[in-house]
C-alpha cells in the first residue's frame, strides 16, 4: 500500500477554545472538511504525478501556475496550516520587536488593527488577509489575496493571516463579516508570530517558555 505524502497537521487546540471567534462546529468544517479535503486532493494529485511526492507544500505552491489544480489545493492547505497556526485560546497582547515594528510602521497597534480589519472586511469574495513583510523594501504591509493565493508566490514573508471564506464565519455569525474579524484579534497566537517574525526577518532564535 502506497503511503499518503501530505498528511493533516494537528490542531494546535481544542476545538471548543476558540469560541466566540469560531466554534467548535465551524473548527470542524474547516479541519475536517475543507482542509482534510484538500490533503486528500492533494495526494489524489501525487499518485498521478509522482513528481508531487518529493516536493513540499510550499514549493507546489511556487512551482506550478496560478489557478491550477496543483497550485489552488497545495495553497489552500498552506493557507489552512498557516491560519490554523496563528491561532490559540491563549491569546493575549503582543510584544517584542514585531510589536515594535507594527507600532512604527503604522503609527500605533490600534491603527495596525483597524487598517486590517477594514481590509478584510471589505474584500469582495473569497480569500484571506496577510500580514506580510517584504525583504525588497524592508516594509510590513497589509495584502489580501483571492481563494487560494499566498504570498510567499510573491517573495513575501508571511506573518498573520485570516481565512474570510465564508465557511469560516457564516455558521457563528451569519453575514457579519465585521464581528467575525473583530473577535479574531483575542484568539491571535502572537507568540508564533513573534517566532516567525525573529527567525524569518530579524534573523534571531525567540526563546519561548
Amino acid at each position: 500500500m502506497q503511503i499518503a505524502p501530505f498528511r493533516l497537521r494537528p490542531l494546535p487546540f481544542d476545538r471548543s477554545s476558540l469560541v466566540p471567534f469560531m466554534s467548535s462546529n465551524t473548527i470542524t468544517l474547516t479541519y475536517d472538511g475543507y482542509y482534510k479535503n484538500h490533503i486528500d486532493e492533494l495526494n489524489s494529485l501525487a499518485r498521478q504525478y509522482p513528481e508531487l511526492r518529493n516536493k513540499l507544500v510550499s514549493e507546489i505552491v511556487i512551482d506550478y501556475p496560478i489557478g491550477t489544480p496543483f497550485n489552488n489545493v497545495a495553497g489552500e492547505i498552506l493557507n489552512h496550516e498557516f491560519f490554523l497556526r496563528c491561532l490559540s485560546s491563549n491569546g493575549g497582547p503582543p510584544s517584542g520587536r514585531l510589536y515594535n515594528t507594527i507600532v512604527q510602521q503604522f503609527q500605533s497597534f490600534d491603527n495596525f488593527i483597524l487598517q486590517f480589519t477594514e481590509r478584510a472586511v471589505n474584500h469582495f469574495g473569497s480569500g484571506w488577509i496577510w500580514l506580510v513583510y517584504d525583504p525588497t523594501s524592508t516594509f510590513l504591509n497589509i495584502v489580501d489575496g483571492d481563494n487560494a493565493y499566498n504570498r510567499i508566490i510573491d517573495g513575501l514573508i508571511c506573518l498573520i493571516t485570516l481565512d474570510i471564506w465564508e465557511h469560516s464565519y457564516i455558521l457563528d455569525h451569519g453575514f457579519d463579516k465585521r464581528d467575525y474579524v473583530n473577535k479574531f484579534w483575542r484568539f491571535v497566537n502572537w507568540v508564533v508570530i513573534e517566532q516567525i517574525a525573529a527567525e524569518s526577518i530579524f534573523n534571531y532564535q525567540l526563546r519561548i517558555k
